[in-house]
């Protein structure tokens, strides 16, 4: 199956829109955020993605931001909306008529291609933000086409797309909810799963197959997280590939299973001990303490194959250890989004908490950014972010007068930082360091610093040197003043 392509647009540009109940929401800023999460979400679901713009600050033509879907399956434009009207508010009794709307609203393209799937993500979307009115699906015509710019410019190269408020920023619940990023990452892969399911790409990220992380980037990672790791520890981190290898399971995910299970290998608030070898909570319920394991390479072979268990039918390579191989119902898991019980679709998985795969994958990401040589510049970076390209910000921005630790994690500092620099050279102060920050900042380090002539020296000082007979210095300033000086003497 070839994959699906989806073009996402951020609407508006800048710091536009902003909410008069919740001052310090912007629409742009919040659609320039979400848009982002869902493209993340959406890749790890198998979809190809492309945006429509580089950067916050980027302000195409309506039309041509809805051509850039030219080729794809699907067109999104993300908003926010804002409620002026009067007249079905003061039908409702309501004296503040702002406030009053909170609803999803979806214009879908006027040929209806889109019509079934912006039902599915109006509904879901008013469910995770709990808008008060639900969701709707709508078009709106202008002249016999489309009003919207967007969608006029995706539906002339033939591509269905959507226009998604993501309910009122009028309304001050709605603004507050989606000022919070974590609710922006929680509505991101809500609609990536709607997405997913429509296109018949359920799943994400596979458990079986090759790593992609190596031994060196793993043990890097937990150094970092946790200095104080026990050298045993470090140690036994190669037997997650080896033991992978063996029954074709990605022994990095088994390891990043291992640090959520683990607290990164502190065991704070964990329910087993580096004693018990057991590295992935294996057999732990209610009153009981889990599985021990009599070597660290036993511990990591059965987790290996639990995992196993989820992921596929297929037989053992090895000899069964993990006693509780057979009391899962083999290929129920076979992405790691699956594994939490609440997100699997069958309400099997590994664990109950939710987001219990996404929290895996997140520290699989950090885990593979590890050792990668980026430059600054080749991609946007926000808080939360981490690599030498932060680093390489951080002494910049330091070098600017923008005091910061190089600690190569983009975290409040960094981001006051770079908000700061962004006012101060005229850009949208959002503290995301895009393309137009990058090219401002080059522009700072590259202008030139004004000349500073050489001190001239008084004549009185010559006199006074005169006087106090230190003729070698006097020699130096007549060397290095010449002419001007012998006329004065």
């Amino acid at each position: 199956m070839s994959k699906i392509r989806i073009c996402l647009d951020a609407g508006h540009a800048g710091k536009y829109n902003r909410s008069p109940v919740v001052p310090e929401y912007y629409e742009s800023v919040m659609n320039w955020k979400l848009h982002l999460l869902l493209k993340e979400h959406l890749e790890r679901r198998g979809f190809e993605v492309i945006t429509t713009r580089a950067d916050l600050d980027a302000d195409p033509e309506l039309f041509d931001r809805g051509a850039t879907a030219k080729g794809c399956d699907l067109f999104m434009s993300l908003h926010s909306n804002a409620a002026y009207s009067t007249s079905e508010y003061e039908e409702n009794g309501n004296s503040h008529k702002d406030e009053y709307v909170d609803r999803v609203d979806v214009y879908a393209t006027l040929d209806g291609k889109a019509h079934s799937l912006a039902k599915k993500l109006a509904d879901k979307i008013a469910e995770v933000m709990g808008t008060d009115q639900g969701g709707n699906v709508k078009t709106r015509e202008h002249k016999g086409g489309e009003y919207y710019g967007v969608l006029r410019g995706s539906a002339a190269v033939g591509v269905p797309g959507m226009l998604v408020e993501h309910s009122f920023h009028t309304n001050a619940r709605a603004a507050r909810w989606l000022l919070d990023d974590a609710n922006l990452d929680r509505l991101a892969r809500a609609e990536a799963d709607v997405l997913a399911a429509h296109y018949g790409m359920i799943g994400g990220t596979p458990i079986e197959g090759k790593a992609k992380a190596d031994a060196w980037q793993m043990q890097e990672y937990i150094k970092r997280v946790n200095p104080n790791v026990p050298q045993s520890v470090i140690d036994m981190i190669p037997l997650y590939l080896s033991e992978g290898a063996v029954e074709g399971i990605r022994g990095d995910i088994a390891f990043a299973q291992s640090c959520l299970e683990t607290g990164n290998f502190t065991f704070d608030g964990s329910a087993v001990t580096l004693a018990q070898n057991n590295f992935c909570g294996l057999g732990v319920t209610l009153g009981r303490s889990g599985e021990s394991f009599g070597t660290p390479q036993h511990g990591i072979r059965a987790q290996i194959q639990h995992l196993k268990a989820y992921a596929n039918e297929k037989e053992l390579a090895g000899v069964k250890i993990d006693p509780r191989f057979d009391k899962v119902k083999r290929g129920c898991a076979p992405y790691v989004e699956w594994l939490g019980i609440q997100e699997n679709p069958q309400g099997k998985g590994w664990a109950s908490g939710a987001d219990y795969g996404e929290k895996i994958l997140t520290i699989l990401s950090k885990v593979l950014a590890v050792g990668i040589k980026r430059r600054l510049g080749d991609r946007t970076l926000r808080r939360g972010d981490e690599g030498e390209d932060v680093k390489e910000l951080q002494e910049l921005l330091t070098r600017l007068g923008y005091a910061l630790n190089a600690d190569e994690k983009f975290g409040p500092a960094t981001e006051t930082a770079v908000k700061q620099f962004q006012s101060d050279h005229g850009l949208t102060a959002d503290g995301i360091y895009g393309p137009a920050s990058h090219k401002a900042l080059i522009g700072a380090l590259e202008t030139p610093e004004p000349e500073t002539k050489p001190e001239e020296v008084p004549t009185d000082q010559v006199y006074i040197l005169m006087i106090v007979g230190e003729k070698d210095k006097l020699d130096a300033i007549r060397a290095e003043h010449g002419g001007e000086l012998a006329m004065m003497l």
